[in-house]
């Protein structure tokens, strides 16, 4: 099994680059490389994505144009050259992918939740024949609420040590280099250091009640609890409803609704 990359976050761009610097220093053979790229995740209003422990990103990389389903650890489950923004199972493209997540998203819609904007500053380690032997690479992030091009935050800057299979020897020389810098390792994901940065609650969700009612408290203080739930679910799923988006936001919508009149029928 080849090494695993390790992540470190950084204060911002001119310190990340310094530590390039320190690295490209340690080894006589190095070119340092510039791209960008843009991420958009996608799910379900409901999270449907998400709940199973998995992300949906489209990746636009140069001419790459791609679709993603992945695990949360970042193991990949399919992925398809995207050639249509993503919505319904049925405009997804077609192939293992859109059989795969049909199961899971049946009849939503998918949205974009936010897009992630990076610029890449990559350290080729070489060896004496001039290829790569490892990897340092800083990614500097900034990330956009969907569909809100002037609400955007910037991200904390990234360190990444990569690995290159068949050369581990290289790659702890790179990682014994950088453990000499005292950096701070990073122990979130790019999805979780997004969604933070937007006041985006992952999951966040739900039809169900969720109420936890004191058994002591009146009745009536405990029947406005529950409206005020079923109000919050009624108003969460109108902006859907009137937009036909998909069928759900009806369901939901009635749902709450029905209950509602039942608690007022109790009265």
């Amino acid at each position: 099994m080849p090494p695993a990359s390790a992540s470190y976050r950084l204060d911002d761009a001119a310190t990340a680059r310094r530590v390039l610097e320190l690295a490209a220093q340690r080894f006589a053979q190095h070119r340092l490389t510039g791209a960008s790229r843009t991420t958009i995740y996608y799910d379900t209003f409901d999270w449907r994505v998400y709940r199973r422990g998995t992300w949906l990103r489209a990746r636009f990389e140069g001419p790459s144009r791609l679709l993603s389903w992945v695990r949360t650890d970042g193991e990949e489950i399919q992925r398809a050259p995207l050639t249509a923004k993503p919505g319904l199972a049925r405009d997804l493209p077609a192939g293992p992918l859109r059989e795969e997540l049909a199961d899971v998203l049946e009849m939503r819609r998918l949205f974009p939740l936010f897009s992630i904007e990076t610029l890449t500053e990559t350290l080729h380690i070489l060896d004496s024949r001039r290829k790569t032997v490892a990897r340092a690479q800083i990614e500097i992030l900034s990330v956009q609420v969907a569909e809100e091009p002037t609400s955007t935050a910037d991200l904390p800057v990234l360190l990444r040590a990569l690995p290159i299979r068949g050369y581990d020897r290289d790659y702890a020389a790179l990682l014994e280099t950088l453990e000499t810098l005292d950096l701070e390792p990073l122990t979130e994901d790019e999805f979780a250091l997004a969604a933070d940065a937007i006041g985006l609650k992952p999951g966040g969700y739900s039809r169900r009640l969720d109420l936890k009612l004191d058994p002591e408290e009146p009745a009536d203080a405990a029947l406005r609890s529950i409206l005020r739930r079923l109000l919050e679910v009624i108003q969460q799923n109108e902006a859907g409803l009137r937009g036909n988006l998909d069928s759900e936001f009806l369901h939901d919508f009635r749902v709450a609704v029905r209950r509602t009149r039942s608690a007022l029928s109790q009265l």
